[in-house]
């Protein structure tokens, strides 16, 4: 899987390759292993992005509201958790990226609620032009 990544000069690809393992071992593999071949389909079309990309919509001191410009969820989730603050709660709003994943706030010690609207990862790039 890693190679696979590396190969394609996919940004995060050591945080998608242990995502995916974590969720199988958890019992998740709906969200582990065979996300692999719909996510390198996405990655050879062009629907998702091998550096991540974002904007920042809105930030306060409790929540992110976050533009993905079609990158990689888990390695975006995984690099805006590193923004969250001593809040006790924090949310985390995402648009236009690609799936996040199972369980990754579940490292840290905070409560982070995540909403997202992830695109088909293997759709036509036309096609979501058109939304």
């Amino acid at each position: 899987m890693l190679d696979s990544l590396k190969r394609r000069g996919v940004q995060g690809a050591d945080v998608i390759v242990n995502h995916f393992l974590e969720a199988e071992l958890k019992g998740h593999s709906s969200h582990g292993v065979q996300r692999m071949i719909p996510l390198l389909k996405g990655l050879d079309v062009g629907t998702i992005r091998r550096e991540i990309s974002f904007s920042v919509e809105r930030e306060t001191n409790s929540s992110l509201y976050i533009d993905g410009n079609r990158s990689i969820g888990i390695v975006l989730w995984d690099l805006l958790i590193k923004r969250v603050t001593n809040s006790d709660v924090f949310l985390i709003l995402i648009r236009n990226a690609s799936h996040i994943g199972v369980g990754l706030s579940l490292r840290f010690h905070k409560f982070v609620f995540n909403l997202s609207s992830s695109f088909p990862l293997s759709g036509s790039p036309c096609r979501l032009r058109e939304r």
